[in-house]
């Protein structure tokens, strides 16, 4: 992907083709590790567990940025604000369902 953009070849002009390839296959080591460990982790949760979890990410991500300075406007509160609406939907009706499906294994 990176090859793609004409800035690559400006910053790596002056990297050898070997180190670049050596880099490429050094760091693809780590990183497939971490893929597949959340490959495997994802098919041990519940989907909606992990739909939660996806947001946790972004969520520290736009966190940080605010801290470092990022601008906020009404516009990013206001889409930030559907978002985690949504996610609140989504967590009260999980909650709301497992109550009614712990009552029924109870009765």
């Amino acid at each position: 992907m990176w090859g793609l953009f004409p800035i690559y070849f400006v910053a790596t002009k002056h990297v050898s083709a070997l180190e670049l390839l050596s880099h490429r296959i050094l760091w693809s080591v780590p990183f497939g590790f971490l893929i597949l460990a959340f490959i495997f982790a994802a098919r041990r949760i519940k989907l909606s567990a992990l739909g939660i979890l996806q947001f946790v990410g972004p969520t520290l991500q736009f966190a940080c940025g605010l801290y470092y300075g990022e601008t906020f406007t009404r516009a990013h509160a206001f889409c930030f604000g559907f978002i985690w609406l949504g996610v609140g939907v989504f967590a009260f009706d999980a909650i709301r369902a497992q109550k009614h499906q712990d009552q029924a294994v109870s009765h």
